[in-house]
């Protein structure tokens, strides 16, 4: 008997759960959507022996649960809902129907071209029969009016042989039986206990075969000849106690029956079943429970009697069928050539040869009816395999095994050992154990949930996941779990995490969820709804999933799963520019109720950078966002945080942009930090927010404007090598700054405020200083300039940048100076940060550093040395522009302050290529509702891609917020020229 797989045209994701086949060349197949939340039903068809499949009947809204035909052109279905449909020529189908007084049909089976015989599962098993071609239906048989009291139960199959003859069987042993066209129904006595019929055929009225899957036992068939007045019981070869059951059958001839059933396994008898030959399709279709892929190319994978192996990344898959009725469900893999494979009843099984050979190993319960479900090796010789009922076998020579006591009788379902002796173990009823050298302890996980998978990082991250969508968290190798959210309410059967803290999870209907920090979980389209049971992540651009039907879905399968993240942050060169990355979303966020303390993502799909390093480098990072408040009195706080392997998040720096002053006034943040990375790891660099203090009932907003579109909220992240990194000094200290005269620009902190660089050939500097400023008495402003000594020479003034104080007190604005310096190879110059009030200020404070720290919002000042040339292009006006009239809607060229309260001022970047229109690319709102002549250091940032030979033009624009036909607005802060300047920096990047 040879089998052959072939392609079927069944819309994605539907199950077929039944066949009928009226000729040679002619069969009909019905079926369901198998997908949680959503349900329909399909006939397809062939008229070529199976060889091509066409969809006929795709507008069901019904699972079509049964269909038979009479002859090739008549065909009955029924659904699941109690409603069948019909053809009378082989194509077209009629519309729904329902067949009155049935509420949950199973099966049904048409001898004849007017008689059919309908099974419904709901209540007592009932039966139905139709006379007239299904145009009308009537109750044949209910078995709660069974005058013989036989056995209770519902009727799951029928089948009819002849227009008298029926047999219907369902569970609870239950079979009945009509020789007289339905007028009287018999039930009869099996020799069989326990388990439930799931099938029969009939070859004539008087024999049929029955299967039968038996709760402890292997799959079972049942044969009559004498129109069911005996049973005989014959056993199918299926091969184990392990839930094998056949779950379909045919009998084409009288001697002859095939049996099909669960993982694949197809039994035949040619003799009447006195013999039963157990046979499959080429290649398993057995589910595929475990996976191990020790590097890239390697896996090797368990589907209960088969053991499978790729050497070439999971493209092709070679099989070794084991010559017993063992069943495998986990693997482990400690190097390319090692595995152990676990499994029932108590095997073990180990190749040294890369899977060519598989050794049969004892232990304590070999052969016993125990099942080990996980197994996990730290090396080619130690490894910790788990089961049922507190089963915990060790090995430490990778031959002898002995039982350990975890001190549990729990069903343990997944181990991970990290470490030498190290292991992690879950299961069932929220069970958690940890081995530490020879030493098992019990962790609370507050959930009584079945923990299916576990998956633990060098670093101690640990990942379980389970019933009903569960993931929890552990960061201390397991003594201590949280919950967290998966988004999805699927049982998940297993993940996989790399050191790096990347993280994939699989389940039930085709889950896949994907997690780059172990807490926000990802939805992935896998292009399957059937269940998933094993996952291998083997680096970040490989990664097997595996499950029903011996189903491997590889990276290109799945187009990548790993791939589907942002691209990476990339690495700059000595020689080049450096890689720029940047997250950007034109969405307005809002927060209410901040508790001002506990920081909040503001876009876990949007807003996030990114980075896999294979050498170390240095990452200079600035977050850019227009931020506001709905209700005076709250501040909004702006960080940039990193997330290094999986590890809990760590804040590298912040800003808060003033509430005090007024609502929907937005302040153009910006926040910036250097940070090192390292060849490895893994990092995620997150936006996230919150208020200054609790704001119980008030709301913050990210993005102004009155779209969407609003004004662009980024995160952008400049990859340098460490020998050209940018150099950077910062300090978390609050300043503070008494009686200014508002001429003399007074020194910060020269100490922790100032960098020292000596470039050897001629360079530029790429200059950015940013703080937050703010005043403890109202009228104001602070004034931020970078000043360069060269060669121990006086300090000269290269640019700053006006922060408002007419508005408030105690009310920070995010200030960011952004210039360039050009430097000689060979001289030394030291940049300072210095600061000022706008006008003479006696006895009045201002400050820089914002909080309640220390440690405070950091000051910084960061310094990008590139090598003379045309990059980065930098245009500079220390000019003050005006801008009166603007209609609020149309951008003229040019920058933001203020003169008319109420009236906020937008700028933005457009751009021009080849001499074509101007696009907008990013632009910022910089409040004016608050108060008048009261400057904003307003910052825009974008990346915008350019491609070689075409010329572009990038040009600084500005507006109005809403129409203001007699107000002005001004670029430009300082009591008279030169200006504060405004400045519009191009730095190219790859």
């Amino acid at each position: 008997m040879t089998w052959a797989i072939v392609p079927q045209t069944a819309s994605a994701g539907y199950s077929l759960g039944a066949i009928s086949c009226p000729s040679a060349l002619d069969c009909f197949a019905s079926g369901w959507i198998s997908a949680c939340c959503t349900t329909g039903g399909e006939i397809i068809a062939t008229v070529d022996g199976g060889a091509t499949w066409t969809a006929q009947l795709t507008e069901a809204k019904d699972r079509m649960v049964g269909v038979s035909c009479a002859s090739s052109a008549v065909c009955v279905a029924v659904s699941q809902t109690g409603t069948f449909t019909k053809t009378n020529d082989g194509v077209h189908w009629n519309a729904p129907g329902a067949l009155t007084g049935a509420s949950i049909l199973s099966a049904i089976s048409c001898p004849s071209t007017t008689v059919c015989f309908a099974t419904d599962y709901s209540g007592n098993g009932r039966i139905f029969v139709s006379r007239d071609g299904a145009a009308s239906w009537t109750l044949s048989f209910d078995l709660a009016n069974d005058p013989q009291a036989g056995p209770g139960g519902h009727f799951g199959a029928v089948d009819c042989p002849t227009t008298t003859a029926c047999y219907a069987v369902g569970d609870s042993q239950l079979i009945a039986t009509t020789t007289d066209g339905g007028s009287n129904w018999r039930t009869d006595n099996v020799p069989v206990a326990g388990g439930f019929f799931t099938n029969v055929a009939c070859v004539s009225a008087s024999t049929c075969e029955i299967t039968a899957a038996m709760n402890n036992g292997p799959a079972t068939l049942l044969r009559t000849t004498d129109y069911g007045g005996t049973w005989l019981a014959q056993y199918g070869g299926s091969g184990s106690a392990i839930g094998v059951a056949y779950s379909a059958l045919s009998c084409p001839a009288s001697n002859i029956c095939i049996a099909v059933g669960a993982y694949g396994v197809a039994a035949r008898t040619t003799n009447g079943g006195n013999a039963w030959a157990t046979e499959r399709p080429a290649g398993t279709l057995n589910p595929i429970h475990g996976i191990s892929c020790p590097n890239a190319s390697t896996c090797y994978a368990t589907a209960f009697d088969t053991l499978m192996s790729s050497h070439d990344g999971g493209a092709h898959w070679s099989q070794n069928t084991l010559p017993t009725t063992d069943a495998l469900f986990d693997i482990s893999c400690p190097d390319a050539t090692t595995c152990f494979a676990v499994g029932w009843p108590g095997a073990i099984y180990y190749t040294g040869d890369g899977g060519v050979t598989w050794i049969s190993q004892t232990s304590p319960i070999t052969g016993a009816d125990r099942t080990l479900d996980s197994i996990s090796c730290w090396s080619v010789t130690g490894c910790i395999a788990v089961g049922g009922r507190g089963t915990v076998l060790e090995t430490q020579d990778g031959t002898t095994w002995h039982l350990e006591n975890p001190g549990t009788s729990q069903f343990l379902l997944s181990v991970d050992c990290p470490g030498t002796a190290s292991c992690v173990v879950v299961g069932g009823n929220g069970t958690a154990l940890t081995l530490q050298g020879s030493v098992w302890r019990t962790h609370k996980t507050n959930t009584t949930a079945f923990l299916a998978g576990l998956s633990c990082t060098p670093i101690g991250a640990c990942y379980a996941v389970g019933k009903s969508g569960t993931v929890l968290q552990s960061l201390d190798s397991g003594v201590t779990w949280s919950s967290v959210n998966s988004g999805d309410s699927n049982d998940l059967d297993a993940v996989s995490c790399l050191p790096a803290g990347v993280c994939v999870t699989v389940g039930t209907f085709g889950t896949v969820l994907v997690s780059f920090d172990g807490v926000d979980w990802i939805p992935f389209a896998a292009p399957t709804l059937t269940g998933l049971f094993a996952v291998a992540v083997s680096d970040l651009s490989h990664v097997e999933v595996a499950g029903s039907g011996a189903n491997i879905l590889g990276t290109s399968s799945v187009a990548n799963i790993i791939g589907s993240l942002p691209p990476d942050c990339g690495s700059g060169s000595a020689t080049s520019n450096p890689a720029a990355r940047i997250a950007s979303t034109t969405s307005q966020y809002s927060l209410t109720s901040s508790d001002g303390a506990h920081w909040q993502e503001m876009d876990a799909t949007k807003l996030r950078v990114y980075c896999s390093p294979s050498s170390s480098h240095a990452v200079l990072l600035t977050g850019n966002s227009d931020l506001f408040t709905a209700s005076a009195g709250f501040n909004q706080d702006i960080g940039i945080f990193v997330n290094d392997n999986g590890g809990p998040d760590q804040l590298v720096a912040w800003k808060e942009s003033g509430g005090f002053a007024g609502t929907f006034s937005p302040n153009a943040a910006h926040v910036q930090a250097l940070v090192q990375i390292s060849a490895g790891h893994f990092y995620i660099f997150k936006l996230k927010w919150k208020t200054n203090r609790p704001a119980m009932g008030a709301t913050i907003f990210a993005g102004a404007g009155s779209g969407p579109p609003y004004s662009p909220t980024s995160l952008l992240a400049k990859v340098f090598p460490t020998s050209v990194a940018p150099q950077e000094a910062v300090s978390s200290s609050q300043y503070h700054l008494a009686g200014s005269d508002g001429q003399t620009w007074r020194t910060i902190d020269l100490t922790n405020l100032a960098v020292t660089t000596s470039p050897g050939s001629d360079a530029t500097a790429v200059l950015g200083a940013n703080a937050d400023l703010f005043t403890a008495t109202a009228g104001y402003n602070q004034d931020l300039g970078v000043f360069v000594s060269d060669n121990g020479g006086p300090d000269n003034l290269v640019a700053w940048k006006e922060s408002g104080g007419f508005a408030g007190t105690f009310s920070p604005n995010a200030a960011f100076v952004l210039a360039t310096y050009p430097m000689s190879g060979g001289h030394t110059y030291v940049f300072s940060l210095k600061w000022k009030t706008n006008k003479s200020a006696s006895g009045v404070t201002i400050f820089a550093g914002a909080g309640g720290g220390p440690p405070y919002s950091p000051t910084s000042l960061s310094v990008e040395s590139v090598p003379t040339g045309v990059n980065p292009y930098s245009v500079a006006s220390i000019n003050q522009y005006a801008l009166r009239g603007s209609d609020g809607v149309a951008w003229h060229v040019v920058d933001p302050s203020f003169g008319s309260a109420g009236y906020n001022q937008d700028f933005g970047i457009v751009v021009s290529e080849d001499g074509g229109p101007s696009d907008l690319l990013a632009w910022k709102e910089s409040g004016g509702f608050a108060g008048t002549f009261s400057p904003n250091a307003a910052f825009a940032q974008t990346e915008f891609h350019m491609t070689s030979g075409h010329t572009y033009v990038f040009t600084l624009v500005w507006k109005t917020n809403r129409s203001a036909p007699t107000s002005t607005i001004y670029a430009g802060a300082g009591g008279a020229a030169p200006f504060s300047p405004s400045r519009l920096i191009v730095d190219l990047a790859v």
